[in-house]
């Protein structure tokens, strides 16, 4: 009995004696966390080049849809890194809060990234014009979020084919 009291008091002095010896001021901080707006440029940026990759993998003869799906896979925790910083809205909105443009825009960026998906991983064969759509209409959701000013930071608009700039 004696002693395991002995090696708790030991124990204890140790810890103590530790605490002392290294005052917190000597303890590295962590590195600064990237402010939210400019985190959201570069996620933006990100996304963008992550669908474009997705789309040169269909679009290549032959397709690549195990490729895309992928990359698409990939994308989603992109967006969900977004919403998580505050660059995108919540989807749904938190309680009595609106539903705005840009959180209809998320919305339909969110049903239309899991299309993707869903088009890509459909039983059978790919449904590759299917997911071509898909991206082509996240593309242009992401430059809606984009022009209707839904993002905390200013992005370049993603060209989209068929869909002009404004």
């Amino acid at each position: 009995m004696l002693s395991r009291r002995r090696t708790t008091l030991v124990s204890t002095l140790v810890l103590l004696a530790g605490l002392i010896v290294i005052p917190p001021a000597t303890v590295q901080a962590a590195a600064p966390a990237i402010e939210p707006p400019a985190a959201c440029g570069g996620l933006t940026t990100q996304f963008q080049g992550e669908l474009d990759k997705a789309k040169s993998s269909l679009v290549a003869l032959p397709p690549n849809p195990a490729a895309a799906t992928e990359v698409v896979g990939g994308v989603v925790p992109v967006v969900t890194a977004m919403q998580g910083l505050g660059c995108l809205p919540a989807v749904p909105p938190e309680a009595g809060g609106a539903v705005t443009p840009c959180v209809d825009a998320v919305a339909d960026l969110l049903a239309k990234l899991f299309g993707t998906l869903a088009a890509l991983i459909s039983p059978g064969l790919p449904d590759v014009a299917g997911a071509l759509t898909q991206i082509t209409g996240l593309l242009t959701t992401l430059t809606k979020l984009i022009t209707e000013k839904c993002l905390p930071v200013p992005v370049p608009v993603p060209p989209v084919p068929g869909v002009a700039k404004r």
